[in-house]
């Protein structure tokens, strides 16, 4: 589902601007499903965002009518300038690790990865540790794993992900009462912001 969301992503770039997504094709995606379906992994790494544990991932019926409502508000005009906001997914590429079953996302300028897909949740590398790579890495999180995650790392890092998801005013909760506290007080924040420009 996460695959097909960042191809939907792309897809999406494509079709807003062409010339820009003149792309090799390094991975297909029913190369990447099967990797998915085969993923194991017991431990979170320490930068990284899933699912609530020993929650499973929401039925396939709930993830495809989130798709679609999703969908639906990208075609309609009205929400034109949301869509705006969102981070272009046309900088990065996926690619199959060759030692594990886990998919890489990757920058097209520097090839290096942001984060890993390993089945159970999405690992952020030093350098996608920004707000961009974590405004992506969130979204796909948001459509893996559903609208509740559970965030491990730094408080640095919990603070750039609390930033992310204000800014791009994504509909997550987290496991973390903390930073729940901290989403609302700066949606808070930035909605004055918005009303004093």
């Amino acid at each position: 589902m996460s695959v097909l969301t960042f191809e939907r992503m792309k897809a999406r770039e494509a079709i807003k601007k062409p010339e820009l997504n003149n792309e090799t094709t390094y991975m297909s995606s029913a190369a990447i499903r099967k990797l998915m379906s085969s993923a194991e992994e017991t431990k979170h790494p320490e930068f990284s965002i899933s699912g609530p544990e020993g929650n499973t991932p929401a039925p396939f019926r709930e993830r495809m009518q989130r798709l679609v409502s999703k969908l639906t508000l990208e075609v309609d005009e009205d929400a034109g300038s949301e869509r705006e906001r969102e981070l272009s997914a046309k900088d990065i590429y996926t690619k199959k690790s060759r030692i594990s079953n886990n998919v890489h996302y990757l920058d097209k300028k520097t090839d290096k990865t942001l984060f890993v897909d390993t089945g159970k949740s999405i690992a952020l590398r030093r350098n996608g540790i920004t707000e961009a790579g974590v405004t992506v890495a969130l979204q796909l999180a948001q459509q893996r794993f559903g609208s509740t995650l559970t965030i491990n790392g730094t408080p640095e890092f919990k603070r750039l992900v609390v930033e992310a998801a204000a800014k791009g005013n994504m509909d997550i909760h987290f496991t973390d009462k903390k930073m729940n506290q901290a989403l609302i007080e700066r949606r808070a924040e930035l909605a004055l912001e918005r009303e004093g420009q």
